[in-house]
């Protein structure tokens, strides 16, 4: 009878000091489960920063090379802006120059394609005139006809005092060294100083007024008008005060 005594007891014992330890086990897996996860969910957080770093750093370089695009827009479209150009004729211009006093004046502008050419070719106290062309070369040199500007089709003209000729011309009407070529060919030769207006007449058959062709300036911008009105205003302010105190 004390032997199953002792057994139960030790079969108590047994069981009080499994409880226990089951409890701690099943503590730690409910701790190792909860780190797991914590583990699992901090690493996800990490990897997805990463991932949207990333992939942010191709959308701020599209957007810096939208930028740059968009900083250089003006320069191109300023870049495709109607281009003007001007030439004074004299005699003294010619080569060898010409004694005479007929003067002129031609006014180009090129259009916003720059694929045409307009043209104003205006002339005063000349008679018999018998063409007039744009020629290739420098102001020290009689160069090939490139654009027929005038032609007098009906005979040498009777003197004139206003406007020759206007129209526009395009590449296919290029003669000489530049037939087959582009507008952009002709205005290289405009800015390098290398083409001229020469107005031909019955009394001087190689040119009685010539001038180089250069770039128009460019007109004064509205702002500086404004200032002078306000500086005109100012004037005017101080003419009356000087009156008030006469």
């Amino acid at each position: 009878m004390d032997n199953n005594i002792n057994t139960n007891y030790e079969r108590d014992i047994l069981q009080h000091s499994y409880i226990p330890l089951l409890f701690i086990l099943q503590d730690m897996s409910r701790t190792s489960l909860r780190g797991l996860l914590l583990s699992t969910l901090l690493a996800a957080t990490i990897l997805g920063g990463a991932a949207i770093s990333v992939v942010g750093i191709p959308v701020v370089q599209a957007q810096n090379q939208t930028a740059g695009t968009e900083g250089q827009q003006p320069a191109a479209e300023q870049e495709q802006q109607a281009q003007e150009f001007s030439a004074n004729l004299t005699g003294d211009s010619e080569v060898p120059p010409v004694t005479t006093n007929a003067t002129g004046s031609a006014e180009f502008e090129l259009n916003d394609d720059g694929d045409e050419m307009s043209y104003d070719l205006e002339v005063e106290d000349i008679e018999g005139v018998l063409f007039a062309h744009i020629h290739q070369g420098s102001d020290s040199e009689n160069g090939p006809i490139v654009v027929t500007l005038f032609n007098a089709t009906d005979g040498p003209t009777d003197e004139i005092d206003g406007t020759l000729e206007s129209g526009t011309f395009t590449s296919e009407d290029f003669e000489g060294p530049l037939q087959g070529q582009n507008m952009t060919d002709l205005v290289d030769a405009i800015e390098g100083g290398q083409a001229y207006v020469n107005v031909h007449t019955e009394a001087n058959p190689p040119g009685e007024v010539r001038g180089t062709i250069e770039s128009a300036p460019a007109p004064a911008s509205d702002d500086a008008g404004g200032d002078d009105n306000d500086d005109g205003g100012d004037d005017s302010d101080s003419e009356d005060d000087d009156d008030n105190n006469n």
